[in-house]
């Protein structure tokens, strides 16, 4: 390899592991206050059965992000907030150099291609390149595809192996997502070796039963955790709120925001070299579209759909790029290769167009700081034992310092098939779009202080003069029934 080559593959790794640096949003997410109370609490009195922190008593929970909790607090407890955004760059950079790394296996060491690829991956995974457990997730799931590829190949059991011990992992760092890891078998499992008309990877004959054996003792593995059954089915447990659709990260996706066009536009290069390559590879062909339904289902797969979607179109891109050029690509006319590399140079802007918009937009720092606010308040004023209502978002914000809030982000908690209890986020919905009168709820529980963002009912506050606003920021109102 030339001094020029070495110097430019060095290049195109160094910028990958900037990448992370660049989406970071240097801001709590509003689910990390949560996790940080929980990890602490857990740390220091065991394993939660009923939530400790919601004004709500005797709440049934499942902790399913225990050992993230830890992990978390630990960090913040010794490192403050930029221990923790040290830490998700790290793993963000991690995340995508195994990515790279995954790539370049399949492509037979086509440097170019998996470049390519990890960066508009890159675009996918930075939206949860945040103070959250997902990355850490995503680097299980990238780590059995890898395992499951190296077993095909190799056709050496030890790969699959170790699948069984990031099952445990996984079920205890996240078990909500855990069922995933099945899901990226399946296409394993459902693959075969000939399609007519198309060619590529399927050619590969490997035993499918083992990978069946690792999937039902991964499953089995997985009731290695503090809370058994329940994490296993969690998803299960965790349902049965009417409004859930109401978060936006649990709404289907549509193609007409930043979300939907990076798909559309990913989906439209993908198509376009499947057809001109005429490489189906089912496994990853299969990978793909079960990926892109879940992003229909839900926002907050979106970083997967990008996760089948580039390894896919790293397999066909493969078949197109010679391992040591760019701009030349074989078995086309002149034409094709013009119209590709335009394709190709207008999909790398405008995905970093578009990931800039998004990993802005996301963050959220000025509700943060006027959050701060509220608090400082509080903390000079309020009584012990104080009772607050809150919104979904930072709820958890005030329970990590001290507060007893009527709601936090964790959906799940305030579901009658969770908690054994009542639909406490239902009720709460409720009250927000006026279903339910504002101060019928608002006197049912007798809350100390009111803490709301939400316009509707501040504008109804606003004309009730049994309410006080005692501060008044940009984003979030404390309020006082007089």
């Amino acid at each position: 390899m030339s001094r020029e080559k070495k110097i430019y593959r060095l290049l195109i790794v160094t910028t990958i592991c900037i990448l992370p640096v660049v989406f970071m949003k240097y801001n709590m997410d509003t689910d990390t206050w949560f996790i940080l109370n929980l990890g602490r609490y857990t740390l220091h009195n065991g394993f939660v059965s009923t939530d400790p922190f919601t004004m709500h008593e005797g709440l049934n929970y499942v902790f399913q992000q225990w050992l993230t909790g830890i992990y978390f607090w630990l960090i913040y407890s010794s490192f403050g907030e930029w221990g923790l955004y040290i830490a998700i760059v790290l793993e963000s950079i991690l995340l995508l150099l195994l990515f790279f790394k995954l790539c370049m296996y399949l492509t037979d060491n086509n440097f170019l291609v998996s470049a390519i690829c990890t960066f508009g991956y890159s675009i996918f995974a930075s939206v949860y390149m945040c103070t959250r457990p997902e990355i850490l997730s995503y680097i299980t799931a990238i780590s059995i595809i890898f395992l499951l590829e190296k077993y095909v190949r190799t056709g050496r059991y030890t790969y699959l192996c170790i699948i069984p011990l990031l099952s445990v992992l996984e079920i205890n760092l996240h078990a909500g997502v855990w069922w995933l890891l099945f899901l990226f078998m399946l296409p394993f499992i459902c693959s075969f070796n000939k399609i007519s008309t198309f060619k590529g990877m399927d050619n590969i004959q490997f035993k499918k039963l083992p990978i069946i054996l690792t999937a039902l003792t991964s499953f089995a593995v997985g009731f290695i955790n503090p809370y058994g059954y329940k994490s296993v089915f969690y998803l299960l447990l965790s349902g049965g709120a009417k409004n859930k659709t109401r978060i936006s990260e649990l709404q289907p996706m549509v193609f007409t925001d930043s979300y939907g066009v990076i798909c559309f536009i990913t989906v439209f290069i993908v198509v376009a070299f499947m057809i001109c390559t005429k490489i189906l590879s089912l496994r990853y062909f299969l990978l793909a579209g079960g990926t892109l339904i879940m992003g229909m289902m839900a926002y907050r797969n979106f970083e997967y759909v990008g996760m089948g979607l580039m390894l896919y179109l790293s397999v066909l891109m493969s078949n197109a790029f010679k391992p040591e050029a760019f701009c030349h690509i074989h078995q086309f006319s002149k034409r094709q290769q013009i119209f590709i590399n335009f394709v190709l140079l207008i999909y790398c802007i405008s995905e970093i167009v578009l990931a800039v918009f998004l990993t802005k937009n996301i963050s959220q720092p000025k509700e943060l700081k006027d959050a701060y606010t509220i608090l400082e308040y509080l903390n000079e004023n309020a009584k012990e034992n104080r009772n607050l209502c809150t919104d979904f978002n930072y709820g958890a914000f005030f329970e990590f310092y001290g507060y007893k809030s009527s709601i936090d982000a964790r959906m799940e908690l305030y579901t009658k098939r969770m908690n054994k209890k009542d639909d406490y986020f239902d009720e709460f919905m409720d009250f927000t779009t006026g279903e339910i009168y504002y101060d019928d709820y608002l006197t049912r529980y007798d809350f100390d202080y009111i803490v709301l963002k939400n316009k509707f009912i501040i504008s109804l506050l606003e004309h009730d003069s049994r309410y006080e606003c005692l501060v008044d920021t940009d984003t979030y109102d404390l309020w006082i029934r007089k």
